[in-house]
């Protein structure tokens, strides 16, 4: 059973540091659950796992990790495999329009074993007049510094990651399909239907022959996989966009490259998992 379906249906813990938060913050964790759209990026954390843990990243400063990143839904349910378990990241658009962030855990050798945990909250908050996108914490909380490392590497990161791949022009989110089978058994033993994911799709080998001149095949046409920033370019009457338009386009972050052949530290590539 998925962690969504087991908060919707009340099967969750709230660890008591973080209810008085979620209280002052108005939330209610199972009916976010219910109002959530849910998306699977087991995939998009295996390639985190492989590029951007192993580098050095300022934790309160993402500014400069994510680009073109704004909340798709008003309640983002991002959840994922994990070695004991799975973990979730519930995304809650507030007031101002940035993320409140809660980070749900499953943990299969823990004391709570198979039932998920509300274990911490966080803010990340959005490109505006202040600048960047920054994540914000109670530094009060014990061991707050820790806790905080602990929230953006598990919890931000794969949702902004996640958030900035489906903002990619060649990146789509799919709806799985629905199995009649498993709908019928989890609402004989559930009461409720089992929550539809979505998945992030990406297809770069696409995108990095459609980038270059070369044919398909061709071993110079092979890029490492990356993704490209929005970016505005001028075009002028003597250099004109497809040799008939003058002027300055915006021209939207799109997924580039072959992620079996590697990964650029410098941009979101990611290696693939090795398979045996």
């Amino acid at each position: 059973m998925r962690l969504i379906d087991m908060v919707r249906t009340g099967q969750f813990h709230i660890h008591p540091d973080v209810r008085a938060t979620l209280d002052g913050c108005g939330i209610n964790v199972a009916s976010e659950a219910n109002a959530a759209v849910p998306i699977e990026i087991t995939n998009v954390v295996d390639w985190l796992q492989s590029d951007w843990y192993p580098r050095e990243h300022r934790f309160d400063e993402l500014k400069d990790e994510f680009a073109d990143v704004h909340p798709s839904f008003p309640v983002s349910w991002f959840e994922f495999k994990k070695e004991n378990g799975r973990r979730a990241v519930c995304c809650v658009v507030d007031e101002d329009g940035d993320w409140i962030v809660l980070l749900i855990d499953q943990c299969l050798d823990g004391p709570f074993g198979h039932t998920p945990v509300v274990a911490q909250v966080g803010y990340v908050e959005f490109p505006g007049d202040i600048g960047g996108i920054r994540f914000s914490y109670n530094q009060d909380e014990p061991d707050g510094q820790r806790s905080a490392r602990f929230l953006v590497a598990n919890a931000a990161v794969p949702a902004l990651m996640a958030q900035t791949l489906m903002h990619c022009k060649n990146v789509s989110v799919v709806q799985q399909p629905k199995q009649p089978k498993l709908i019928k058994k989890s609402t004989r033993n559930h009461g409720v239907p089992p929550s539809q994911f979505r998945t992030i799709v990406i297809d770069p080998m696409k995108a990095a022959t459609r980038s270059s001149g070369c044919p398909r095949g061709e071993a110079g046409n092979k890029q490492r996989m990356h993704v490209i920033r929005g970016h505005y370019k001028t075009y002028t009457l003597d250099r004109k966009l497809f040799g008939k338009v003058a002027g300055r386009f915006f021209f939207s972050s799109h997924v580039a490259g072959d992620a079996s052949i590697g990964t650029i530290t410098t941009d979101y590539i990611v290696k693939p998992r090795k398979t045996a």
